[in-house]
């Protein structure tokens, strides 16, 4: 199960782990990725600017989140 636009909250991630469900969360930067470490999510997705501007930025201002998907992978791995 994956969210996208805001965090879930941790009672529903809970709910779905408990379930065997894997709980993953899409991060547009650092801060967001950092977040969702903190939420304990078994997964990140990573969505930048190259698909079409279609992207869940929601720590931020969404015109500040055009760095490509690489960099931002980069970023992350060395988060």
């Amino acid at each position: 199960m994956t969210f996208h636009l805001n965090e879930l909250p941790q009672a529903r991630i809970q709910q779905f782990q408990s379930a065997g469900i894997l709980v993953g969360g899409s991060a547009t930067c650092i801060a967001e990725a950092k977040r969702l470490a903190l939420a304990r999510r078994g997964f990140t997705s990573s969505r930048r600017g190259e698909a079409g501007g279609h992207r869940g930025t929601w720590t931020r201002d969404p015109t500040s989140a055009l760095t490509g998907t690489l960099a931002l992978v980069r970023m992350l791995v060395r988060g």
